[in-house]
């Protein structure tokens, strides 16, 4: 039946031009329908029906898993799970960022990936008790 060739997916940036990356398979009777069967795309991308994947990735970095379909003109369908690695930046997720901490990070094997989360800062008052 048919079977997708195509071994991984390059990686890819927030807030840079992804691809276009064309998917391939071989046997089956085309033409081929490609889908993402689960999992989710990094947001920004889509895969169309012709097995293209491209588009420019926005937000934050990280991994993002999806299995990949294609159903051949018989019917016949494979899927391959892949792992997409997009590199996040502050000015990737709608603003440019200014930023004056630097971060640097030791051991381990590259490539590494930071995960930013911004929140909001609580502030926690204490008072003094008097007693008399």
């Amino acid at each position: 039946g048919v079977q997708i060739t195509t071994a991984t997916l390059p990686a890819g940036d927030s807030g840079a031009l992804y691809g276009p990356v064309s998917l391939q398979a071989i046997n089956g009777a085309q033409p081929y329908d490609w889908s993402v069967y689960s999992g989710t795309l990094p947001a920004g991308l889509s895969l169309s029906p012709g097995g293209v994947l491209d588009g420019t990735p926005t937000g934050f970095g990280g991994v993002f898993q999806a299995t990949i379909r294609v159903e051949e003109a018989g019917g016949a369908t494979h899927e391959r799970q892949y792992n997409i690695v997009i590199s996040g930046s502050l000015a990737g997720a709608g603003g440019r960022a200014k930023n004056k901490n630097a971060c640097a990070s030791e051991g381990g094997s590259a490539p590494y990936a930071l995960l930013a989360i911004l929140g909001v800062l609580s502030l926690v008052t204490l008072t003094r008790r008097r007693t008399t």
